[in-house]
This record gives C-alpha cells, structure tokens and sequence, in this order.
C-alpha cells in the first residue's frame, strides 16, 4: 500500500511538471506584440509596403514565459527581436492594427 501511494504521488508531480512546460511553449509559439496596453497577435491581413504609415515604436523586451507576459510593459513581443520597428498601417486604426517584420498584428479582443 504504501509503494502505490508514493507511485500515485510521482505521477502528479510528474503531471504538474509538464503542464508547466506546455503553458511555457504555448506563449513562446504565439507571436504577440503589446502596444499601447493592448495585445496584438500576428494576423492574416495582407498589406503593401507602401501603406506602411510612420514609426511608432520599437520591440524592447522579449516574452518567454506566462510570467513574464503578465508583467510585460509596451514593445514586448514573443517572436519579434528587441529594436524591430513598430508601424502604423494607412487607413487602419492603430488602436486595432500595427505592423511590424513585414507582418500585420490585430488588437486581441
């Protein structure tokens, strides 16, 4: 009896373990911008270069971590280098809307 209570008590600290590990990959995958307070995620949006308005920021910090989204200030990103310029788009409202690395970002609801 007491073997199958110590092996019931591995398991869930096995288990436990490795939903950590899948909260952390979950976030490094998604590629997230935080601007103006909002979160931003990569979006299927096609844009031409020429509509790309004026720089308004920079990426400054990079997210690994559930923990450290939670903390994140603006121009934190998952997937994009520190110093990738940040955009606005023509005729898109950059409270919905950003660009930057070539690719368009929409406001998380």
């Amino acid at each position: 009896m007491r073997g199958m209570i110590i092996f019931v008590f591995v398991g869930m600290v096995m288990a436990g373990c490795g939903a950590s590990q899948e909260t952390e990959i979950a976030t490094e995958w998604t590629d997230l911008i935080i601007w103006n307070d909002h979160i931003y995620t990569l979006d299927e949006t096609k844009v031409e270069s020429d509509v790309v308005q004026s720089e308004i920021g920079e990426v400054t910090e990079r997210i690994s971590s559930e923990e450290e989204l939670s903390l994140a200030k603006n121009g934190a990103a998952t997937q994009l280098s520190i110093g990738t310029t940040i955009y606005s788009i023509e005729n898109m409202d950059v409270d919905q809307f950003i660009f930057a690395n070539d690719q368009v970002y929409r406001k998380r609801e």
